[in-house]
This record gives C-alpha cells, structure tokens and sequence, in this order.
C-alpha cells in the first residue's frame, strides 16, 4: 500500500508508518509475550489508517468518478462479483 498510495500521505506520516512496521517485525522475531506483539500490532493499525484511508479514497474516485450513481452501483457490483469467483 505504501507504494501504491504513500504519496498521497505526509512523509512524517509515511515514516513514522515504516517505524511502527519495523518494530513490529523486530518483536515478532524475538518476542516470547504474545501482548507486545498485540500492542505494536494496534500501534501500526493504528498509524496506518492515514495509508488505508488514502487507499479507499483513491479505489472510490476510480469506481465513482464522473459516473452516475446507477453506473458506480453497477462497477462495484462487477468487482466485488470478480472478487467472490
């Protein structure tokens, strides 16, 4: 996501995004206590909606932009049909 969408977000944003993620992976590897996983595991849910919401946002201008609002109903029926196979 962080390359498909970090450029709509501030580089702080972005940074402190990679950090959380970091620390994540570095107590994953070594942690032996499930709750500091679960709390760094909130802490980037947490710091990521900015790039979860700039995702979302950038898939509903695709889906809606400049389409009437039985045409944009119509698209997203189509790929959540291609999604389910």
């Amino acid at each position: 996501l962080l390359v498909s969408y970090g450029a709509a977000l501030d580089p702080a944003v972005i940074s402190r995004i990679e950090n959380a993620l970091a620390e994540l992976k570095e107590v994953h590897a070594a942690a032996t206590d499930h709750n500091i996983i679960r709390e760094k595991m909130e802490t980037l849910d947490l710091l990521g909606r900015p790039l979860a919401e700039a995702a979302m946002s950038s898939v509903a201008r695709e889906i809606v932009g400049g389409k009437t609002l039985a045409e944009a109903a119509a698209e997203l029926d189509s790929r959540l049909k291609e999604e389910r196979g």
